[in-house]
């Protein structure tokens, strides 16, 4: 019988070696791929969101420019640490602080990138109406009062990650994770409320709110040639930008199920699931795996942005353009 368990162990020990083998693999492939694409989308983002052209098409351009930014910091330093584990330099395993900040950091500017495409989208909505005072809420006013808002709470709302997090949790889907069932329930109402569920929802009504206000100005005749071309550029502009958030929003609903389903899953008591070196080593494969998902469309905004949209696609041919002529 020892003899028998003996060999039970070695095979589940090496079994949860090739898997960790394989994650530790697929960190290096993701983290880097995900690193040198979203590097370049981001970058591309924030140049083309400063061109003037873009700027008179949407008030709510600065908030993209801000996601962008948000972006970068989700690529570093987060991305670059998660590679590093791949390389078996475990600092965010072994560092309290490193562990602490490379989650704080994740949590906010995936969740402030999150938050602006809301501003962007309630912007729409407001651009959209035929209602005089709704409409004037789409100015650069409101848009710097967003992204204040956005900037300052969402920083205070995951401040209980300094604490909950904590190195050497080896019973958990990762040595770097929360150190009781308080905070992991803490965490998972946070994650529902300000990534999960609150923004894919608010983004959703105000693009259905931004829909039906389009439907209804097609409905209206307008009285003079003058007012029919107005209306159907600024009916055109309000097509390409919901278009483009609706597609943003796709995407980001259906990456966020994934590392939801997580958290949950995590919160079961080993009283009910034994976890066993491979079923640990399973959980910590998903858990990298959702969070790979959970940044997509952070890591591909700018090809999102280009593929839904022909005014993007158009200003970065005339950025290329630009850019050819001046230096070739």
């Amino acid at each position: 019988m020892r003899t028998i368990r003996y060999f039970e162990k070695a095979e589940m020990s090496t079994t949860s070696l090739l898997i960790n083998d394989i994650k530790n693999k697929l960190l290096i492939t993701v983290c880097i791929t995900y690193i040198a694409l979203g590097t370049l989308g981001n970058v591309l983002n924030i140049i083309l969101c400063t061109r003037r052209a873009l700027w008179t098409l949407s008030p709510s351009i600065p908030l993209l420019l801000f996601a962008s930014i948000a972006n970068l910091i989700t690529i570093y330093p987060y991305l670059v640490l998660r590679a590093c584990i791949g390389f078996s330099l475990t600092l965010v395993y072994t560092s309290s602080i490193l562990c602490k900040m490379h989650i704080y950091l994740y949590y906010i500017s995936v969740c402030i990138s999150s938050w602006l495409m809301v501003g962007c989208c309630a912007d729409r909505f407001f651009a959209s109406s035929r209602n005089v005072k709704i409409r004037s809420y789409s100015n650069m006013k409101i848009i710097r009062r967003m992204i204040t808002i956005v900037v300052v709470i969402i920083p205070c709302v995951y401040v209980q990650t300094l604490y909950c997090y904590e190195i050497n949790q080896f019973t958990k889907p990762s040595p770097c994770y929360q150190q009781n069932s308080a905070c992991g329930a803490m965490d998972i109402v946070n994650y529902f409320v300000f990534q999960s569920v609150g923004p894919p929802v608010f983004m959703l009504i105000f693009i259905i709110g931004t829909l039906m206000h389009i439907r209804k100005t097609r409905q209206l005749k307008p009285e003079t040639t003058g007012d029919n071309n107005n209306n159907n550029n600024n009916r055109k502009n309000n097509l390409v930008n919901t278009r483009l958030l609706f597609t943003q929003v796709a995407v980001y609903f259906l990456c966020s199920i994934p590392l939801f389903a997580m958290k949950i899953y995590a919160l079961i008591p080993q009283s009910i699931v034994s976890r066993s070196d491979v079923r640990l080593s399973i959980e910590s494969f998903l858990l990298n795996v959702s969070l790979w998902f959970s940044i997509v469309d952070k890591i591909f905004s700018f090809y999102i942005y280009t593929l839904s949209s022909k005014y993007f696609r158009h200003e970065l041919v005339k950025l290329f353009k630009r850019t050819i002529r001046n230096y070739f």
